[in-house]
C-alpha cells in the first residue's frame, strides 16, 4: 500500500466525523428528547449540569431557565406548580426548564453565587440572565420568550476546574453514550478532530517508505607512480 492510498484510508474517519458534526447539529434536539421530555422540568445535578446545558461550552442544547432552590424554602415550594406549568408553556419555543437543589449540589450554587432562594437564571449564548420579576406563569413565560434581553446578565462562570474540565466531562459522557447509538455533541466532535489529525499525520509519517541514503562513492583505486625509464 502506497502513501497516497494509506492517506485516503486514514481520512475516511475524519470525513465521517465531519459528517457527524453537521448531523449532530440537526439531531441534537432529538437526542435530548430521548433523555428527557422537554415538557417536564429537568432535574440538574453537579454531575449532569454542564453536560446537559453546555452552558460554558457552546450551549448547543438551547436556552435553559433554571431554578436554583432549597427544599426547605417556602417561596420555592409555592413556585413548584407554576414551574411545572412553565415547562409545558415554553417547550414549543425550545426553552428547557430545569431545577437544581443547591443544598445537595453546593458546587452549582457556588458557581453562580447564589445568595437567596429561589434564584432564577436563564442561560442563553454563554450568559446568565437573572429573573427578578413576579413569579407568575405569564411573566415567567414572557421572560423565557425573549424578555430576558432587558435583564441584567453576566457571563456564565466556568465550572470548577475551568472550561477544560467541563469539555472533558462532556467528551467522556458523550463517548460513553456512543454504544447506545447517541450522536456525540458538537463540542466533543470539535475536540476530537485535532486529535484525529495528529494520529493521521503520525501514522502516515511512520508508514511512509523511507528514502535510502545514497551509498558513499567508492574510493578511487590508488595509482602507482610511473617508473622512470632507465
Amino acid at each position: 500500500m502506497n502513501l497516497r492510498s494509506l492517506s485516503r484510508l486514514l481520512l475516511l474517519p475524519l470525513l465521517l466525523a465531519l459528517a457527524l458534526t453537521s448531523l449532530g447539529r440537526a439531531e441534537d434536539t432529538e437526542a435530548i428528547d430521548d433523555d428527557f421530555p422537554k415538557a417536564e422540568v429537568v432535574l440538574l445535578t453537579e454531575q449532569n449540569f454542564e453536560h446537559l446545558t453546555q452552558a460554558s461550552t457552546g450551549a448547543t442544547t438551547g436556552d435553559w431557565f433554571v431554578k436554583l432552590y432549597a427544599p426547605w424554602c417556602g417561596h420555592c415550594k409555592r413556585l413548584e406548580p407554576t414551574w411545572d406549568e412553565l415547562a409545558a408553556a415554553v417547550a414549543a419555543r425550545g426553552v428547557n426548564v430545569a431545577k437544581v437543589d443547591v443544598t445537595a449540589n453546593r458546587r452549582v450554587g457556588e458557581r453562580f453565587g447564589v445568595r437567596g432562594f429561589p434564584t432564577l437564571l436563564l442561560l442563553h449564548a454563554g450568559r446568565a440572565y437573572t429573573y427578578r420579576g413576579p413569579r407568575t406563569l405569564e411573566k415567567l413565560t414572557e421572560f423565557a420568550a425573549g424578555g430576558y434581553a432587558a435583564a441584567e446578565s453576566v457571563p456564565v462562570p466556568p465550572p470548577r476546574g475551568g472550561a477544560l474540565a467541563a469539555l472533558l466531562s462532556t467528551v467522556r459522557k458523550d463517548l460513553a453514550a456512543v454504544p447506545q447509538g447517541k450522536v456525540p455533541s458538537f463540542p466533543t466532535l470539535a475536540a476530537l478532530l485535532p486529535l484525529a489529525l495528529v494520529v493521521i499525520v503520525a501514522l502516515a509519517s511512520a508508514l511512509a517508505p523511507k528514502k535510502k541514503k545514497p551509498a558513499a562513492a567508492a574510493a578511487a583505486p590508488a595509482v602507482a607512480p610511473a617508473r622512470k625509464a632507465d
